[in-house]
């Protein structure tokens, strides 16, 4: 069975940089993967957990009491801003994404979730009902998709 388990990330840096560098590693990302073995980025991500306006949340996902990959989110004042949602590639195409996605929409029942994904997580994210708006992400210029709150 698949289970969310909120993770303290500042108690777990470690485990979170690493779970977090394999993400960015099958991304293809290697200025990111530059950046993360920084101490700035450390601090960054440490300050992003702890800081009350916005603040990240991070979830493992578990199956069996097993770790099978995370999801961080932000909460924004009118949203939940789904950030990094990570399978790793052995446990992909088994259920465990699918599972763990629709526990989070339970879980944030009523509030609208944002996200932009990647092109390969397009046909899940359309199943669930998201939709691509007509705004593009501060962040990296690509459109933000969104599943409204009466999910």
């Amino acid at each position: 069975m698949t289970v969310l388990r909120e993770w303290d990330v500042p108690a777990d840096i470690e485990g979170y940089m690493q779970m977090y560098g394999a993400y960015i590693r099958e991304e293809g990302s290697p200025v990111m993967l530059a950046y993360l073995n920084t101490g700035e980025a450390r601090q960054g991500i440490l300050a992003a957990f702890r800081r009350e306006e916005r603040p990240c949340r991070c979830w493992q996902i578990t199956e069996d009491d097993n770790v099978r990959g995370f999801l961080t989110i932000r909460y924004d004042p009118d949203s939940v801003w789904l950030a990094d949602f990570y399978v790793f590639a052995e446990d992909r195409n088994r259920g465990i994404g699918t599972a763990a996605l629709k526990e989070f929409i339970s879980l944030h029942r009523g509030k609208a979730i944002r996200l932009t994904p990647s092109p390969k997580a397009v046909t899940l994210y359309r199943r669930f009902g998201f939709e691509p708006t007509d705004t593009c992400s501060e962040d990296n210029g690509q459109v933000i998709w969104e599943l409204k709150g009466e999910n």
